[in-house]
This record gives structure tokens, C-alpha cells and sequence, in this order.
């Protein structure tokens, strides 16, 4: 526990964290960060604005309005997941904003004459996060197209998972920071339970 942590003008007490082992939060040796501030954290915070091409985000003083009609995020196994569409097809998207774009091997079983007839085979590709990295089979569509309420977006080189899931995600995919820097702004609310990407 440490008493207190100070972000900006933020600052947040009591705060539990974990200390991982070694000198990399992450298990692969490409990217090296020395903290990661989770759900807990965003959930306290109540909203976050982060707007990625200026490298800030904002802890609002006052909640932005609802976007939408209703919800369009929610907590699974408390893991935050976003509703999506593929054309008509409703998916659930864990949203990890540390992690890339892609969607699981739930995705791939119910898609994969589509899947394994337009993507290409990557058969050294990985996927991973605190404290666990698994190495497996993947497909990357050359295109996919994603709305999230009202903006959609066509995205270029999407992996999809061919083994067996990841073991804590569910749904038919995720989404993370690789989606977020496709937008001027993006606005979550944790009291709403709604994300407007902009």
C-alpha cells in the first residue's frame, strides 16, 4: 500500500499496486515502463479523456453527457469490454489500453473459412501481458471494419487468434492503445459506462 500518488493535479490514496519481479513490468524486451495504472485506478477517476497525437490525457472535473442512447461498455470478470459491430454482427471487445487490436480464437471457430480464405498464416506471432506471454498460431486479415457507436473504422492487419484462448479474455476480441491512436480523442467514462472515440 502506499498512502498516496500524485498524477497532475490528481491525487489518489491508499493506493494498493503490485511489484513485479525483475526490472520489466512486461515479459517481452521490447517495451520497458515502469508503472501501469489499471482498472482500479480509472474506475476512482471516474472518467479519462485521452487525446494520443497530443500525449495527454485529462481527468475532466466534470463528466462529459452520454454519447449514446445507452451503455456501450461493461465489466466482465471485472475486465472492461466494449459493444462493437462488424456490418450487423454484435461483438464483445476486451478493452486492454495497453494491449493491440485483434480478435480470438472464439472469433476464429465461428469465422474460419472466411478467416483462413482472406488472412495470411503468422505462425510465430504472440500474444501477452503482465506476467504472461503465450506464443500460438495466428491468421492477420489484411482489412477488417469496426464500428463503436457512431465512428467506424476500416483497420488494416488484424490478427486473429487460431489456438486456444488467451486465458483471461473472452469475447471475440480486444481492443487497445493500436485502436485508440486511430482518433483525435477518446473519452472513458467508468460512472456512464460508455467510451466515444472521436
Amino acid at each position: 500500500m502506499a498512502d498516496s500518488m500524485k498524477i497532475g493535479d490528481v491525487v489518489y490514496k491508499n493506493v494498493a499496486f503490485t511489484v513485479a519481479p525483475g526490472d520489466n513490468i512486461l515479459p517481452v524486451d521490447t517495451l520497458f515502463m515502469d508503472a501501469i495504472l489499471g482498472s482500479v485506478f480509472m474506475k476512482a477517476i471516474g472518467e479519462i479523456q485521452i487525446y494520443p497525437k497530443e500525449k495527454r490525457m485529462v481527468f475532466p472535473y466534470r463528466e462529459s453527457k452520454m454519447p449514446f442512447e445507452k451503455p456501450n461498455m461493461m465489466f466482465v470478470g471485472g475486465q472492461p469490454y466494449i459493444e462493437g459491430y462488424s456490418g450487423k454482427e454484435r461483438l464483445l471487445l476486451h478493452f486492454d489500453t495497453g494491449g493491440g487490436i485483434g480478435l480470438s480464437s472464439k472469433y476464429y471457430a465461428s469465422h474460419k473459412e472466411e478467416v483462413e480464405s482472406k488472412g495470411r498464416l503468422y505462425d510465430k506471432g504472440g500474444v501477452g501481458g503482465f506476467g504472461a506471454m503465450v506464443h500460438m498460431n495466428q491468421y492477420i486479415l489484411p482489412s477488417f471494419t469496426l464500428r463503436i457507436g457512431s465512428h467506424e473504422k476500416e483497420l488494416k492487419d488484424v490478427y486473429v487468434l487460431a489456438g486456444d484462448s488467451f486465458p483471461f479474455v473472452i469475447g471475440d476480441g480486444s481492443l487497445g492503445n493500436d485502436f485508440i491512436k486511430l482518433f483525435d480523442k477518446v473519452t472513458i467514462n467508468y460512472n456512464q459506462m460508455f467510451i466515444n472515440f472521436e
